[in-house]
């Protein structure tokens, strides 16, 4: 809670920021520490034949959280729900406004949901690379760093295209005799090493 303090020099009031107390640092601190020891079990875990599949499912599962997040915000909240984003698209001149808003919101909703279990990948790979590429182009005009956001989104889309969803996925669980078509990409060798 903030602290009202009288000003001496005026009426008004202005708010002292509270600081962290005791419980918060050391809330931080354990937080840092779990994430560390996570790390070196997984760096102990990760050989030169999984490695690579670790790190896809950790990009797997950030970028599955961030389009889910957005694509629920755009269909069922207010944030900024479906009104408001059918009214940015049709400011930024694109024609039939109502279906552009409705195949982005719905690609980043289902296209988050299939990245966080590694299915499709590929193809919502491509659908979440244009919507990224697109809102970072003409709603962000190509600047940096305000597209920030939108420019790592579209490179995790092409690495996960380009690398398909690892062995951590569930395509791979339901399919692991395709290879590059369910749980690796074009660019991982079929080799075994």
């Amino acid at each position: 809670m903030s602290k009202k303090i009288a000003s001496s020099s005026r009426d008004r009031l202005a708010y002292e920021t509270p600081r962290n107390d005791e419980s918060e640092v050391y809330s931080i601190l354990v937080l840092i520490l779990i994430l560390y020891f996570t790390m070196q079990d997984l760096n102990k875990a990760c050989t030169h034949h999984n490695c690579g599949d670790w790190a896809l499912l950790a990009l797997r599962i950030a970028a599955g959280i961030i389009f889910i997040n957005h694509g629920w915000g755009k269909l069922f909240a207010a944030n900024p729900g479906m009104p408001a984003f059918t009214g940015m698209i049709a400011a930024l001149g694109f024609p039939a406004p109502v279906l552009f808003a409705y195949a982005a919101a719905l690609s980043e909703f289902l296209g988050g949901l299939a990245l966080l279990l590694g299915t499709w990948t590929r193809l919502f790979s491509v659908l979440l690379g244009i919507v990224m590429l697109v809102a970072w182009a003409m709603a962000k005009k190509l600047a940096l760093p305000l597209g920030d956001p939108d420019l790592a989104l579209l490179a995790i889309a092409i690495a996960l295209y380009l690398l398909g969803p690892g062995v951590y996925s569930l395509a791979h669980r339901l399919k692991p005799e395709h290879g590059h078509d369910q749980g690796n990409g074009c660019c991982v060798s079929q080799q075994k090493i």
